[in-house]
């Protein structure tokens, strides 16, 4: 985490407990332990059987340290979530557009159409790829341009994890899908567009350590540590850096089920 990094906690709505250890401001010393008391506090709060909601925000007008944040979803955002978010310090988000069901997400459209007119400016999407479905590459990539025919978007980014479930066991199979795929999303959306979401975990075993042919992308890691910095970050696949981190998965913000994601802009 950058020194100068610091996120903020609604202490009001940790201090409601009596045993409210109140953590205005987290950075890197605290991180932990901060989100530790929160879970502890929030669920005396929360009536048994719901489920709670983490009363805090990422400082994204930070200017000193340039970070903002954004988040990912799979299910329908509308507007009114989305101006909470914003109002919150979220400032991108990535929505899913393809399904590992083999279809394009049918909530993908609103969902753009929602936060842009939340004021939500760097929109993107992701595909989570279908290997095994009777679609090739080339057309899951296909149908999901089309299926986002008018919505505005910037990135788009292959989701690449699920070893073992959604991928063949021959590695050279897996590479020669992604070529494919990214070969036909740099014909219609342009070369500037199109990304890498992995772990090296998942990339190690769907496409191999050795393979190091997809670097020249835009990388989307992810590391679950709570930690919104690339401190972090070991080298994978042959990226020397990544341009975005997901740094938790959850928790719930705005009524909004999210990953939590980092961009030092």
């Amino acid at each position: 985490m950058r020194s100068s990094l610091l996120l903020l906690v609604l202490a009001a709505a940790l201090c409601g407990v009596a045993t409210c250890t109140a953590y205005e401001y987290i950075d890197a010393s605290n991180i932990d332990e901060a989100f530790a008391q929160a879970e502890i506090d929030l669920a005396r709060e929360q009536p048994m059987g719901q489920p709670s909601e983490h009363h805090y925000f990422f400082n994204a007008s930070d200017a000193s340290n340039g970070a903002v944040y954004g988040n990912d979803v799979s299910t329908a955002v509308s507007t009114s979530q989305y101006q909470c978010l914003k109002q919150k310090g979220y400032v991108f988000t990535i929505i899913r557009a393809w399904r590992s069901l083999c279809s394009p997400d049918p909530n993908a459209p609103g969902t753009i159409k929602a936060a842009h007119a939340a004021g939500i400016k760097n929109v993107n999407v992701y595909m989570f790829p279908a290997f095994a479905c009777g679609k090739s590459a080339k057309q899951q990539v296909e149908d999901t341009i089309n299926h986002l025919a008018g919505s505005k978007f910037g990135m788009l980014w292959m989701d690449i994890e699920g070893a073992g479930s959604n991928w063949s066991k021959d590695q050279s199979k897996n590479r020669a899908w992604l070529r494919e795929a990214v070969a036909h999303a740099h014909k219609r959306l342009g070369k500037g567009r199109v990304g890498v979401y992995s772990l090296a975990s998942a990339w190690n075993v769907v496409m191999g350590s050795s393979c190091t042919e997809f670097s020249n992308l835009p990388l989307w890691y992810a590391h679950f540590d709570r930690n919104p910095s690339f401190s972090d970050w070991r080298s994978f696949g042959g990226w020397k850096k990544p341009a975005i981190k997901q740094f938790n998965d959850g928790p719930s913000v705005c009524g909004v089920g999210m990953d939590h994601n980092y961009y030092p802009a």
